[in-house]
């Protein structure tokens, strides 16, 4: 019999850090962004993360958890 253990499937579905896809490459300039990750459990996640703009910090963001809601705040 063959089981799928849930944890190693979802950590299989999850975007491994990669550069420019889940962070800002390493020779861009970038500023600190603070975010709200809602739909991750029962309360909303906080987040600071570096990138080249708003509208990166919540495309980078959103490749590590497609299913929630991100929001900028300051």
């Amino acid at each position: 019999m063959n089981h799928t253990n849930f944890k190693d499937t979802e950590l299989k579905s999850l975007r491994s850090n990669e550069e420019g896809v889940t962070r800002a490459k390493k020779d861009k300039e970038t500023k600190k962004y603070n975010l709200i990750v809602i739909g991750m459990g029962n309360s909303p996640m906080k987040l600071s993360t570096f990138a080249e703009s708003k509208d990166k910090a919540i495309k980078y963001a959103q490749a590590r958890w497609k299913d929630c809601i991100i929001k900028i705040v300051n």
